[in-house]
């Protein structure tokens, strides 16, 4: 039975077939069929297994359009949307004033409570509490600003992760470091926050 025509031995199906078989691109309708040359009476038991076949072919058809929609969007949403990034690098720019401004505090507070960072040649940091001593650290050694990169982000739902460059400089503009950066993000009631942070430096130029 096709949903939407009624059962029964007078049942008229040719409306429903003929869609069906237009659908499917088949050039051939409740009227006539054929196969090779042959034409083949309407009614008769190698007609309906015509109409058969091309109801089944028009469902498979259906399907499996559906399938590679799916597909497409299923892959679509593993990049990052152009809103995502420029989100990112913004928040990256947030962090460089923050550099520049020497508070720690908003430093951490750009990370989630429970973040974790992988400083080169150092322990693990957990949480943010360590996460803002970590970064008074840094700004007490004398860097005064940080320049941030971004080079791939890629999303999904709340998560992204981000590749970079940065750059580290004295007062006097001098390079401290340089080098690669990669970032978990995770985003917090509507703000990304960075959720996990590691770096290390490139070789001198």
């Amino acid at each position: 039975m096709i949903r939407g025509y009624p059962a029964g031995k007078d049942a008229d199906y040719t409306g429903a077939y003929d869609a069906l078989a237009s659908s499917a691109g088949f050039g051939c309708s409740s009227e006539r069929l054929s196969y090779g040359e042959r034409p083949i009476a309407k009614g008769s038991a190698r007609h309906r297994d015509g109409q058969r076949r091309v109801i089944v072919c028009a469902r498979s058809m259906g399907w499996l359009a559906g399938l590679a929609l799916f597909a497409c969007c299923s892959q679509a949403a593993v990049f990052a949307q152009p809103d995502v990034r420029a989100q990112i690098e913004a928040a990256n720019r947030r962090f460089a004033a923050a550099v520049a401004a020497a508070n720690a505090a908003d430093l951490a507070a750009m990370y989630t409570d429970d973040a974790m960072v992988f400083p080169p040649g150092s322990d693990v940091v957990h949480g943010r509490s360590a996460v803002q001593k970590l970064w008074q650290d840094v700004i007490d050694s004398g860097v005064k600003a940080f320049s941030l990169t971004t080079t791939t982000v890629e999303s999904s739902a709340d998560l992204a992760h981000e590749t970079g460059t940065f750059v580290m400089r004295d007062a006097a503009g001098g390079v401290l470091d340089r080098g690669k950066y990669v970032v978990v993000w995770k985003r917090v009631q509507s703000q990304w926050k960075l959720h996990g942070d590691i770096w290390n430096a490139l070789p001198p130029s």
